[in-house]
């Protein structure tokens, strides 16, 4: 991984980023480790996404591709791979600079790091993670504590939800340990065959990849010049947003 304060020779990069290069963030995240747990519908989309900025991957997850994961990044010759292998090879031909490592499950051995992004189907991982990294983030020096990063997507047919925080950040740390880690009322929950679409998938990874580079880039300037939400809610049916700065 390259460090934020090792200097990239721009001109030196792959032609595929030629027109991203000039962004306040890319030096921020060209090369920084992501670790992305769940490649269905948010992380597959977030994967691919997310290749295209040179980061490297790291990403989670022990499914198989079916012929019903339409919301998926999924193509006819992927089913029944595993959805990390799939996303892996598409990524070769994507973006051929970005190096992707694949696990299975993420379990209580699995490793965290300073970047975390979760799109598991279910609260347990995600409950999970955020306890890895939140370890992680307390063993820190105080000093390098807004250097660590926890972003949650949650999908559901037509409506999506966003929760991201850094380290430095405790009074949200805890707000999200304490309200936003329990298991969901199976009567909310819409029917098998509303899961998810791919335009909504697609629309929460680029949502999440848009506050992930806001971050690195007042990591980087030292301060706050671009805003971060904690919470972003996004219901397509009403256009209805909800966005909740603490």
């Amino acid at each position: 991984m390259i460090d934020m304060k090792e200097k990239i020779d721009l001109r030196q990069l792959p032609a595929i980023y030629g027109r991203s290069k000039g962004a306040d963030w890319f030096e921020a995240i060209y090369k920084r480790d992501i670790i992305i747990i769940g490649a269905g519908g948010i992380g597959s989309w977030l994967s691919l996404f997310l290749s295209r900025t040179g980061a490297n991957l790291f990403i989670y997850d022990y499914d198989h591709f079916e012929n019903h994961n339409g919301g998926q990044v999924m193509f006819r010759e992927d089913e029944g791979k595993l959805k990390t292998e799939a996303i892996k090879s598409t990524i070769a031909s994507f973006s051929p600079d970005c190096e992707v490592t694949t696990f299975g499950k993420y379990i209580q051995t699995s490793d965290s790091g300073k970047i975390v992004i979760c799109g598991p189907d279910n609260i347990p991982t995600r409950r999970l993670a955020f306890n890895k990294w939140a370890t992680l983030v307390s063993k820190a020096p105080v000093e390098q504590k807004r250097e660590y990063f926890f972003m949650d997507g949650r999908l559901l047919a037509e409506q999506l939800q966003i929760f991201c925080f850094s380290g430095d950040m405790p009074s949200l740390i805890e707000k999200y340990r304490t309200e936003f880690l329990f298991e969901p009322d199976e009567d909310t929950e819409e029917s098998c065959t509303f899961k998810q679409t791919t335009p909504m998938a697609g629309l929460i990874a680029a949502q999440m990849i848009g506050y992930l580079t806001n971050w690195l880039t007042n990591l980087k300037r030292g301060r706050n010049i671009r805003r971060i939400p904690f919470s972003y809610e996004y219901l397509l049916a009403t256009d209805t947003r909800i966005v909740k700065y603490e």
